[in-house]
C-alpha cells in the first residue's frame, strides 16, 4: 500500500486542513461537476468525514498558498 502525504490545503470556512492528492483531485472534479454553492459545501463536508484518513486539522499553513478555499 502506497502511503499517502498529507500535501494539499483546504480552507472551509475559518477551518483549515491538510489533505491528501487523491482527496483534493476528488473534491475539485466532483465540486466542478456540482456547481452549485450549497451543494458543494455540502458535499466537501461528507466526503471530509469519509476520508478521515486522508484529512487532518491545522491551526495555520505553513505556506501562504491554500489550494481549495470553500
Amino acid at each position: 500500500m502506497i502511503q499517502q502525504t498529507l500535501d494539499y490545503q483546504l480552507k472551509f470556512d475559518s477551518d483549515m486542513f491538510m489533505i491528501t492528492k487523491r482527496l483534493y483531485l476528488e473534491i475539485l472534479a466532483q465540486t466542478n461537476y456540482l456547481g452549485e454553492y450549497g451543494a458543494c459545501r455540502k458535499y466537501v463536508r461528507e466526503v471530509m468525514s469519509k476520508c478521515i484518513g486522508e484529512v487532518k486539522e491545522v491551526k495555520e499553513f505553513k505556506t501562504r498558498k491554500v489550494h481549495i478555499e470553500i
